[in-house]
């Protein structure tokens, strides 16, 4: 879940990015980074959640019944302490999970919102006519995407 909750700003940091420098998008943007950022993300989500695998053990179990062993998963001492159940599974998952991605989206998205509405492109008048196009497009599409967000 941590993986997921993540996609979503880091690809919000990349329009960001796109709304702030939009010559540079090309070099920006590249499949390179974009699997940098994945990976990291995947990196730190299994980092995250290493300490899971030492909360349950399975125990066997001898069953006259049935005349076999059965495996049972039994929380360890780990799972029983209450001060980790309180900072790691309470907190740091409030945290990661809810508090952090949604808050900077929030923040990301605001901003975007601000370049794209309140500051306008500037088109250099020494640039070449296909240039100046280039930035009236963008600004065009990204003012009707944040209007149709924004009406929706």
């Amino acid at each position: 879940m941590l993986q997921n909750n993540w996609s979503l700003p880091s690809r919000t940091v990349r329009s960001f990015s796109l709304s702030r420098l939009l010559f540079q998008a090309r070099s920006l943007c590249t499949y390179g980074r974009a699997r940098a950022y994945v990976l990291g993300i995947i990196t730190f989500s299994t980092l995250y959640n290493l300490s899971r695998f030492w909360e349950v053990e399975c125990v066997p179990d001898y069953s006259a019944d049935y005349n076999m062993t059965l495996y049972a998963v039994q929380m360890t001492s780990l799972r029983q302490n209450k001060l980790y159940v309180n900072i790691y599974i309470n907190l740091m998952y409030l945290l990661f999970i809810y508090v952090l991605p949604f808050s900077s989206l929030a923040v990301l998205n605001l901003a975007i919102y601000r370049q794209v509405i309140y500051q306008p492109f500037s088109v250099d008048i020494n640039s070449t006519y296909s240039r100046g196009t280039t930035v009236r497009l963008a600004q065009k599409k990204a003012q009707n995407l944040v209007l149709s967000t924004r009406s929706s």
